[in-house]
């Protein structure tokens, strides 16, 4: 199984999915399984809860894609967005 460098505080970017905005959120939560391997639950800048994030999910191409302060100029060191 092949495990990202993922760890909690990281920040994401979900991208829109259907009936799902869009939005940046940061990891709160790991879990570990055997059968199912890793997974993390995901708290977004709005307020809503995204639970067992699959890690095969982050990717580029994926719903689910990392951010860093270069990769977003609204990311800032607190874990949040800024919001003008």
């Amino acid at each position: 199984m092949k495990v990202k460098n993922l760890n909690i505080g990281q920040k994401l970017f979900f991208k829109r999915r259907v009936a799902n905005l869009s939005g940046y959120g940061t990891i709160v939560r790991i879990y570990e399984n055997e059968t199912y391997g890793i997974s993390y639950m995901v708290l977004l800048d709005d307020g809503r809860v995204l639970n067992r994030v699959e890690d095969s999910n982050i990717n580029p191409k994926g719903a689910w894609s990392t951010v860093n302060e270069d990769d977003n100029p609204e990311f800032n060191y607190n874990g949040q967005t800024r919001k003008e």
